[in-house]
């Protein structure tokens, strides 16, 4: 899991460096967002996974006064957990890259709180550590699409950065055909066609 920490931290830099306008040579308005928190499974996804970690990163094209287009990286991180009196599920990882479309509800930059929705859509890297108990085991890896939605809730800090907390909906489209391998852990494991996590993260915001 450590090997794919450092995997995605060096591809969040690389990808917040490509986004970051350089020296301000952008036309339009560019805010960097950072956050990290929890990521909980829901549904089907929560017969085998708890709650686990999230981190993102992204950057928010402001095209107009109150609408933005943000590319973004998000990775849940979620425990495996036990399924009756089986071995414990491996862990799984969920890579979300996509775009989403957000939506200011008040006036950007306005001191105090500031609200914002978002949504959009992408494709989603499922990644699973090997099988307990079989270290020989292939691990689950599968890429699949994404629709995703939130909001979030923030302050304005002064010089550009804003801080606050953000709550997530990610439903990632699988396969139960390709989730039928975590069978080979517990074959009382029901696979599943779709993965929703739900993502509660605290952020900063930082405007260019």
């Amino acid at each position: 899991m450590i090997n794919r920490l450092k995997t995605f931290a060096v591809a969040a830099a690389v990808g917040a460096l490509l986004i970051v306008p350089s020296g301000a040579r952008a036309q339009v308005d560019f805010d960097l967002s950072l956050a990290g928190g929890t990521a909980l499974p829901v549904g089907d996804l929560a017969d085998g996974w708890k709650v686990g970690g999230n981190i993102s990163v992204g950057g928010s094209f402001w095209i107009s006064d109150n609408f933005a287009v943000r590319p973004e990286f998000v990775l849940d991180i979620l425990s495996g957990d036990k399924v009756g009196q089986a071995d414990q599920m491996p862990d799984l990882n969920l890579w979300h890259l996509g775009v989403v479309g957000e939506l200011a509800l008040t006036e950007r930059g306005a001191d105090g709180l500031s609200f914002t929705i978002n949504g959009g859509g992408g494709y989603t890297w499922m990644d699973s550590d090997k099988l307990s108990g079989n270290a020989g085991s292939p691990d689950f890896s599968e890429w699949y699409w994404h629709l995703k939605g939130g909001a979030e809730v923030g302050w304005n800090a002064g010089g550009g950065v804003h801080v606050g907390v953000n709550a997530s909906v990610i439903a990632t489209f699988a396969d139960d055909t390709d989730t039928a391998f975590f069978q080979t852990a517990n074959p009382a494991f029901v696979p599943f066609s779709t993965a929703v996590s739900l993502p509660i993260t605290g952020f900063i915001r930082i405007s260019f």
